[in-house]
């Protein structure tokens, strides 16, 4: 009788192999195997490869961060109210788009429309690769009413 568990995707994910008991063990990439490039745009992508509904699963995402920010900013007291609404805005973009993002590889409205970040190649983002786009994709806010001269 044999206790291994059963490989849940495939026996290579990237970065580790499984070994003949079932074992994970870290995974040397030969020379001909394709890394992905810190450059490499991410892509919301359904498991087929569409990215049908990328704009939708958008809208869905930050109308939930921007209730969540007016739902504090009426409940808040005093003229700080502003302040904390957001900072609340701010906190559940980060939280959703970083760390939920991470855990459970999609957002609320990736999940609506069956989508997924990936690289190009297939792999998903790292934590420190998800903090970087949240940072650009906020700065990116700016550089649109920026330039609306």
């Amino acid at each position: 009788m044999t206790y291994t568990a059963p490989p849940r995707r495939a026996a290579s994910n990237g970065r580790y192999e499984r070994d003949a008991d079932g074992h994970p063990t870290s995974a040397s990439l030969d020379k001909g195997d394709p890394t992905p490039e810190r450059g490499d745009p991410l892509i919301g992508r359904t498991a087929d490869g569409s990215e049908a509904g990328v704009i939708a699963a958008f809208l869905v995402d930050m109308s939930l961060h921007l209730a969540i920010g007016a739902t504090v900013w009426h409940l808040a007291p005093g003229p700080t109210a502003v302040g904390f609404g957001l900072l609340a805005w701010l906190s559940a973009s980060f939280l959703h788009r970083v760390v939920v993002q991470r855990f459970t590889r999609t957002t609320i409205g990736k999940c609506s429309f069956g989508l997924r970040l990936r690289h190009p190649d297939g792999t998903y983002p790292t934590t420190w690769r998800l903090i970087v786009q949240w940072f650009q994709s906020g700065w990116s806010c700016f550089d649109i009413f920026g330039g609306l001269n």
